[in-house]
């Protein structure tokens, strides 16, 4: 089980991990976090968004747009999460306010897109770490599989804003996370539910050539450990 020093440590590698790398995406969440502001910023111009977003269908008006604070990024997560959802509301928004000029461009929405989906499973394994009295090894390995694949699917990204920030990441979560990835790999392997299964779909998804190369040195170190005890 991972002691609360191990939580607090592997909370604050993630915040190594993303915070100072969001800085390359600043001017892109400049452009979000002004949207907002313009839209909070008067009652009159809360009822027009909020006019649009009901006439926008299919969006779920209970979520409300959200304001980050700069210095934590899992609150910058909820502001995209939140904020990507009224897409089509600040579209109608710029069609009946002709002083809303901070209407992005479809480019600007996917980019925005992405950071909310590379940014997830940052912050379900931040929740998970920090919501859990005694957690396990083995409920990390998924979260930590999906931020590897992100990042691997984003280093090559067309996006170059994206590109470059998926580049810094990954070079700090090699070298934060491959010291004990096969920690949470062994702990996926142990819990009953996965057992090797898990870790053939991972492998095979990240690299396929390697996989079944991974997977006999992992057996044999599982026999290792298991003939020493």
């Amino acid at each position: 089980m991972l002691v609360p020093i191990i939580q607090w440590c592997s909370v604050h590698v993630l915040n190594l991990i993303v915070q100072e790398d969001l800085e390359v995406v600043g001017s892109a969440l400049k452009k979000i976090r002004d949207r907002i502001k313009y839209v909070r910023a008067s009652e009159a111009r809360k009822i027009a968004f909020k006019e649009c977003v009901l006439q926008v269908r299919g969006i779920d008006a209970k979520v409300g747009l959200r304001m980050d604070v700069a210095t934590r990024w899992n609150s910058t997560y909820v502001m995209l999460e939140s904020e990507t959802k009224y897409q089509h509301a600040f579209g109608c928004l710029a069609i009946r306010d002709r002083n809303y000029v901070h209407c992005p461009s479809n480019d600007e929405w996917k980019r925005a897109e992405k950071m909310c989906e590379f940014l997830k499973p940052f912050n379900v394994m931040t929740n998970l770490i920090s919501s859990a009295s005694y957690p396990t090894s083995n409920r990390y390995f998924m979260q930590v599989w999906k931020i590897e694949s992100l990042l691997r699917e984003y280093v090559v990204s067309h996006d170059l804003v994206i590109r470059v920030m998926a580049l810094k990441m990954f070079a700090k979560f090699t070298k934060y996370y491959r010291e004990y990835y096969e920690i949470l790999v062994i702990g996926a392997i142990l819990n009953p539910r996965w057992k090797f299964k898990v870790i053939w779909f991972a492998y095979t998804k990240i690299d396929p050539s390697t996989c079944e190369e991974k997977i006999i040195n992992l057996r044999k170190k599982i026999e290792n450990c298991l003939t020493n005890m």
